[in-house]
């Protein structure tokens, strides 16, 4: 049973460790032994974790202070049953462009957008370079997908963020636009950041993202199982 369940599910999201990096910083995720075996009966941690570190979920409230929070969302929301893949090397901080977007096949009919660049590659071996010199989302490109593909409710991206430090103008532009702010669009996407792309998805069929459901917060870290 175990072992047929690993081979329907895959993991879309990267394993928390101390030391991951995070937008414009290289470390997110400390860990803190409040007791153990040789101290008491059981181990117990305490974890000091940023919402927007590791793989997570933007949801609206994240940039448009009308826009949900994660906790206001069922959990049926964050199922996605036709994803697509759109891959969009890239190398070094960039912008992903519209024509990159729209070159990228058939995009109608589907859910989701999974954006693989590449960049994960380098997560652990130039975490600086990730965190901070990472591509982002054009705003052109994220108007697009608001605007024209209107059956897409989630983008998914292998970079640290659909922003970058890189562009922090065009970094603000696209978040507004994707979470619905006022005057950015007429909708809200989700975003899933940080995703663990680097594999074969060929038989992606469903998608399913799964948060902490912390009331009072923007945006959560999230476990994302991809079904195969």
């Amino acid at each position: 049973m175990i072992s047929k369940v690993n081979e329907m599910f895959i993991m879309l999201s990267h394993v928390l460790r101390e030391g991951d990096p995070a937008f414009g910083r290289e470390v997110s995720l400390k860990i803190h032994q409040r007791s153990s075996f040789e101290t008491g009966v059981c181990q117990t941690y305490l974890l000091e974790l940023g919402n927007h570190d590791g793989t997570h979920i933007d949801a609206p409230n994240h940039f448009n202070p009308n826009g949900r929070p994660i906790a206001d969302f069922s959990p049926d929301e964050l199922v996605f049953r036709s994803p697509k893949v759109l891959d969009i090397p890239k190398e070094g901080p960039s912008l992903i462009e519209l024509d990159e977007i729209k070159g990228s096949g058939d995009l109608s009919g589907h859910d989701m957008l999974l954006i693989r660049t590449g960049y994960a590659r380098i997560r652990s071996k130039d975490p600086q370079k990730f965190s901070h010199r990472s591509p982002c989302l054009s705003p052109d490109a994220a108007s697009f997908i608001v605007e024209e593909l209107r059956e897409v409710r989630c983008v998914g991206v292998d970079c640290v963020s659909v922003g970058s430090p890189a562009f922090p103008e065009e970094t603000v532009r696209t978040h507004r636009i994707l979470t619905g702010y006022e005057g950015y669009g007429s909708r809200y996407v989700l975003i899933v950041e940080d995703m663990n792309l680097d594999q074969d998805l060929s038989r992606l069929k469903r998608v399913i993202v799964v948060p902490l459901f912390v009331e009072g917060v923007d945006s959560m870290p999230c476990t994302v199982l991809g079904e195969v």
